[in-house]
């Protein structure tokens, strides 16, 4: 037997070897498919609670190579607070996936009712303002109450649609852009819709007066451009500016 001929054999024999291997690692039972789940990036959720997610998808007793990962990826790609996943097949060793977790990050918390204690965090995301319910979010929520996060805080008195939350997105930025010029230590702190359905924004040192929750808010909230600069020589006197009315007027109430 010359060397080429036992070179081949022996590559031979090695082939057959990994393809045995490989045939007794994805075929010789099935598993826990969540046994197998490695999360990355996760900061606000909880791997307890992405798993219990998993679940739903009722691939517990599928093989590893029976598993779609785009399927896994756009399910998971639904759950509050999550942004955006990537998941890799991790095949040496021992078997298993890697899914890297984009969090979204947290805009806002709504209730609806003054003494409604129960909270939903709503984050933005493109063109959207979605309420998510969580226990990530009832962390977040303790947290925030606590002083350790600095979210905006929304309320109304009856129950707004994604639409109307939008609505009020825009005209916060709106309002934080001209803050920046009026005060540039100052920060948003609460919108409330109240009784009357007027929108009423607050920042730590001054209360904007947007008047009636209609097709007419945004542009009265773009006339805080035209005295943003005149409000701001009257930063440490002013308590509140009143964007209400449907003119062009707007007034500086002072302390």
């Amino acid at each position: 037997m010359n060397f080429n001929t036992l070179k081949t054999i022996l590559i031979t024999l090695f082939f057959l070897a990994f393809t045995c291997l490989f045939f007794y690692f994805f075929t010789k039972d099935k598993f826990d498919f969540i046994d197998r789940v490695e999360f990355v990036g996760l900061k606000q959720i909880s791997s307890a609670e992405m798993n219990q997610a998993i679940e739903g998808l009722e691939i517990k007793d599928k093989n590893f190579w029976q598993i779609n990962p785009r399927v896994i990826s756009n399910y998971l790609s639904k759950r509050p607070l999550v942004k955006d996943i990537k998941i890799r097949s991790k095949i040496l060793a021992r078997p298993h996936y890697q899914i890297f977790v984009l969090e979204e990050k947290p805009w806002a918390v709504y209730r609806t009712g003054i003494y409604n204690k129960d909270a939903k965090l709503i984050v933005a995301s493109r063109a959207e303002a979605k309420l998510y319910e969580s226990p990530a979010v009832t962390s977040l929520y303790n947290n925030l109450h606590k002083g350790r996060l600095s979210l905006l805080k929304i309320s109304s008195y009856s129950l707004l649609e994604e639409e109307a939350l939008v609505l009020i997105r825009d005209i916060t930025k709106i309002v934080q852009k001209y803050l920046l010029v009026i005060n540039t230590s100052d920060y948003l702190v609460s919108a409330e819709l109240d009784s009357e359905a007027n929108l009423n924004i607050k920042s730590k040192n001054y209360k904007f007066m947007l008047g009636a929750f209609d097709e007419d808010l945004l542009k009265r909230a773009s006339k805080l451009e035209q005295i943003s600069y005149k409000a701001s020589k009257l930063k440490d006197k002013l308590a509140y500016i009143d964007l209400s009315m449907s003119t062009s007027e707007v007034i500086l109430g002072k302390k």
